[in-house]
């Protein structure tokens, strides 16, 4: 239902209230959008695929999508996010489904200051519908080249080591059930 109904005018930017995300905030503000906590130590306990990672719940986000961005920070992160994903002269790698989150991380890890706002959540009424699918109909995801590329590009941050080893473990659990068991 709601993906068929009117879509409603987006409020003028210039003129709303910016404040950081509360529970309690009025829905028609733009909400801060703080950087990720990337500084975060590598969690080496992740390595026995008993333990789960927990850097990331908070307030940050790891998209790209959905968010109103500082133009100035995502133009200047376009052109090293090309050379990055560069394999071989012209030939460069793609993601097909988690390039969204790999510029979002990406821009967060190259103007990265603690505490930072690299953006603002959209305000409501959001304009941007989407259907939530059944697990049993979605595409199976892996992000760990995306994650590879962020830890290899961005060392220094142990939360891409972090989300690199979870994907790196879920991946081969998930083929281990496939073709072995």
């Amino acid at each position: 239902e709601r993906i068929r109904s009117p879509w409603e005018p987006i409020p003028d930017f210039k003129q709303l209230e910016i404040a950081p995300r509360t529970q309690e905030n009025k829905p028609i503000i733009l909400q801060t959008l703080p950087i990720a906590p990337l500084n975060n130590k590598f969690d080496p306990r992740l390595l026995t695929g008993a333990f789960k990672r927990r850097d990331m719940h908070g307030a940050h986000i790891e998209n790209f999508n959905n968010k109103v961005w500082q133009t100035e920070l995502v133009k200047q992160s376009l052109a090293e996010l090309a050379e990055v994903m560069k394999i071989k002269g012209h030939l460069h790698w793609i993601p097909s489904w988690s390039l969204d989150r790999l510029l979002g991380l990406f821009i967060q890890a190259k103007f990265f200051e603690e505490n930072k706002t690299v953006g603002h959540w959209m305000p409501l009424p959001e304009q941007i519908r989407y259907i939530v699918r059944p697990s049993s109909l979605k595409e199976l995801r892996f992000y760990v080249t995306a994650d590879g590329l962020l830890a290899k590009r961005f060392p220094q941050y142990g939360y891409f080591k972090n989300l690199f080893v979870e994907q790196l473990l879920i991946g081969l659990k998930i083929a281990i059930r496939r073709y072995f068991i």
